[in-house]
């Protein structure tokens, strides 16, 4: 009789089923090869792991499929110093792969940024987009893959004009959004391909450019806007997701470490009590998270495997991946995974309108084929760069 934490472990394993499978874009077969041996454990121990970043690993020399997986993905390698770390010693913790300990905590938390930031006083050190680090437990296949993006600064769109608003003038705004690969698209894309998967937003206090620790606000009566949004069918999986990402209720503080930002709030664990956790955060181009999830979505790509790698090659404009994706130019390839986002969306509203009179129905019948007739085409000037990605086991490679 399987033990509870194996349940809970099936439950939230997104290769539990061929359904996920197709919506994750992952091979059957392929998903449990990234498991690597987990050690029973209870889902308590991962959830306490992803706040517990400070912890002292025992250092071991850098596996090279590992660090390839990492330089892919933007992730620097471990310092020295990493393994002089104090704190709680967690020897359960599932490696990942052939990765060392201070790899693995690399990819829960940027290790060197923590030991290392800073305070900044200047506002445009923050100003940007700032994608999440946390990839462990998506590698792990503990939780459904996506990744949360913070937008801070400029590129953040309120429904108001701030200027006009004299209560808000020393603060920063900031979005904050969570990208996932799955789902319907009438719901998560608009009727221009954009995606849409806001969390919440709000603002900084300019206090927190000082290294103080800051609630943040928005206009009254809200001290924080929350979007009504389901990022899961399943009730539990999206509360379980949304206890993951919603902690701006709690005092915040920002430090930067070149191009890494850290932040610093406090979690609710699910003993109920509440813990310090230090979040990072890379700075990526305005546009990457979400020309990278038009790619895999319209392509039908893995999100686990390629959504972090391909962020990282579209924001360095890696040569490789513009050699693989020849004769496209990227602002090509990325009009056309646009449109079969748009066409799959209209296909999808069409076939759960309520049905019309029969005459109409036979209209929307022809109209169908029409746009899936086109979507066929998009697809079949893609295969070539599919073929290409699936023939690559260099190409953001897997662990």
């Amino acid at each position: 009789m399987p033990e509870p934490w194996q349940a809970v472990h099936k439950r939230l394993d997104p290769c539990a089923t061929q359904r996920q499978d197709r919506e994750e874009g992952i091979p059957l077969g392929e998903c449990r090869m990234r498991y690597n041996g987990v050690s029973k454990m209870k889902l308590s121990i991962y959830i306490s792991l992803a706040v517990c970043c400070v912890m002292k690993p025992v250092y071991a020399d850098d596996g090279n499929h590992c660090a390839v997986f990492m330089i892919e993905r933007g992730i620097p390698q471990p310092d020295k110093i990493v393994s002089e770390i104090t704190g709680k010693k967690i020897d359960d913790l599932p490696s990942l792969g052939s990765c060392s300990r201070e790899q693995t905590l690399m990819m829960i938390a940027n290790q060197n940024a923590i030991l290392s930031a800073e305070p900044t006083a200047i506002a445009d050190h923050i100003y940007g987009t700032w994608l999440s680090d946390d990839i462990y437990f998506e590698q792990l296949g503990v939780f459904l893959s996506g990744s949360e993006v913070l937008k801070i600064g400029d590129d953040v769109n309120f429904d108001y004009d701030l200027n006009h608003n004299l209560l808000f003038r020393n603060i920063i705004p900031f979005e904050q959004y969570w990208l996932q690969s799955f789902g319907k698209f009438e719901e998560f894309w608009d009727d221009e391909g954009e995606y849409s998967g806001l969390v919440a937003q709000g603002f900084f206090p300019e206090a927190v450019l000082e290294g103080e620790s800051v609630l943040v606000c928005s206009p009254p009566p809200h001290p924080l806007i929350y979007k009504d949004i389901s990022f899961n069918s399943k009730r539990r999986d999206d509360l379980i997701l949304k206890s993951r990402l919603n902690f701006f209720d709690e005092p915040v503080s920002l430090r930067i470490y070149n191009d890494t930002l850290v932040l610093k709030t406090k979690v609710n664990l699910l003993s109920g009590q509440y813990s310090e956790v230090e979040r990072t955060y890379t700075r990526v181009k305005i546009t990457s998270p979400a020309d990278a999830l038009r790619i895999i979505v319209a392509m039908r790509l893995s999100g686990a495997r390629y959504f972090r790698c391909l962020t990282h090659k579209i924001s360095t404009q890696d040569r490789d991946m513009i050699e693989l994706i020849s004769p496209l130019s990227l602002p090509e390839l990325l009009d056309k995974v646009s449109n079969i986002i748009m066409l799959r969306r209209e296909v999808e509203i069409m076939r759960t309108a309520k049905k019309d009179s029969r005459g109409e129905d036979s209209k929307r019948t022809n109209m169908l084929n029409d746009i899936s007739l086109k979507i066929s085409e998009l697809e079949d000037q893609l295969k070539p760069i599919s073929n290409k990605m699936a023939s690559r086991n260099d190409f953001c490679i897997w662990l």
